[in-house]
C-alpha cells in the first residue's frame, strides 16, 4: 500500500494555492488512499472547500477532525461533530475515518481525533483535571471556542471507546497483517515534544496529547505505525516495545501557511 497522510491545513489560513500544491505533490506519489489527520479549515466552508482541493491527488481521502474543525463558528460543537461535519466530508465524496477503516493487501488504515485527557502534561506537573478545565483559557482557545456538553476527559473516552473496538476488530482480522493509526492529537510518549524547563510548556502539554490512549494503542500487536498531528511540531521516532514489535511514530510538522504531508509505502 502507499499511503498518504497530511494535518493541519488550517484553510484559508494556508491560501488554498498552498495546499493544491499540496495535493498535486501527493498526487506524484500515486498513493493508494490520503488520510488528512484534521484541523482541515477554519469554518465549515473552508472544511468543504479544502477537501474539494485535495481530492485532486485522485485517489481516495479519508478524513479525521481537529479541534479547530469543532469550533463553534458555524454551529455548536456537538451539532459539527454529530451532524454538520460527518455530512459535509460525504457530500464531498471523502470518508468519515472516525467510523470506518481502509483495508487493502493485508494493510489496515484507521483512525480517530483522540481528544486529549490532559495526560500528555508532563510528569512533573502535579495538577488535577479540575486544574487542567480551569486552567485552560490560559493555553489554549478551545475553552472559549468548543462548546460541547463534555469534559475533556469524557470526550477523550467518548471517541476512545468505539476508536478501540474498530482497532480490536482488525486486531482480529485474518486477512489484517498490520495496522497503520492516524490521529489528529499526539497519543506516544515518544511524539510529545517535552520543554522540561519551560512550565508553560510543560503544564500545557495537557491539551496536546493522549497518552492514555497511546497505552492501548500500542498493545495492540498489529499496529505498526502512528501517525499524528495538532502540536505543529513535527517527531519521528521508533518506539520499541517489550515484546519486540517496533512502532514507527511520527507528527507531521505542518504550520500555518506550510502545510506538509508524508507518504508510507508498505511491502
Amino acid at each position: 500500500m502507499r499511503l498518504a497522510v497530511t494535518a493541519d491545513l488550517h484553510l484559508p489560513i494556508t491560501p488554498a494555492a498552498k495546499i493544491a500544491t499540496l495535493a498535486q505533490e501527493i498526487a506524484d506519489f500515486v498513493p493508494d488512499a490520503l488520510v488528512v489527520a484534521g484541523d482541515v479549515g477554519e469554518s465549515v466552508a473552508s472544511i468543504e472547500g479544502c477537501l474539494e482541493i485535495l481530492k485532486q491527488a485522485g485517489c481516495p481521502v479519508f478524513v479525521l477532525l481537529g479541534n479547530h474543525d469543532l469550533w463553534a463558528r458555524d454551529a455548536p460543537s456537538r451539532r459539527l461533530w454529530e451532524e454538520v461535519l460527518p455530512d459535509v466530508v460525504s457530500r464531498c465524496g471523502c470518508v468519515w475515518l472516525e467510523a470506518d477503516a481502509l483495508v487493502r493487501r493485508g494493510v489496515a488504515v484507521t483512525g480517530t481525533i483522540a481528544w486529549y485527557d490532559y495526560s500528555g502534561a508532563d510528569p512533573t506537573v502535579q495538577a488535577t483535571r479540575e486544574t487542567f478545565a480551569r486552567e485552560k483559557g490560559h493555553y489554549n482557545n478551545d475553552a472559549f471556542l468548543i462548546n460541547w456538553p463534555w469534559s475533556d476527559p469524557e470526550f477523550a473516552e467518548r471517541v476512545a471507546g468505539p476508536f478501540l473496538a474498530k482497532l480490536d476488530q482488525l486486531e482480529a482480522d485474518p486477512a489484517v497483517q498490520q495496522i497503520i493509526v492516524v490521529t489528529h492529537v499526539p497519543v506516544l510518549e515518544c511524539q510529545m515534544s517535552r520543554q522540561p524547563n519551560d512550565r508553560d510548556w510543560a503544564f500545557s502539554n495537557a491539551y496536546f496529547g493522549n497518552i492514555t490512549l497511546g497505552q492501548k494503542i500500542a498493545a495492540r500487536r498489529k499496529v505498526t505505525h502512528v501517525i499524528s498531528g495538532h502540536t505543529h511540531v513535527g517527531r519521528a521516532a521508533r518506539l520499541p516495545l517489550p515484546d519486540g514489535r517496533t512502532i514507527e511514530a511520527r507528527v507531521l510538522d505542518s504550520h500555518y501557511e506550510r502545510p506538509v504531508w508524508m507518504g508510507i509505502t508498505t511491502t
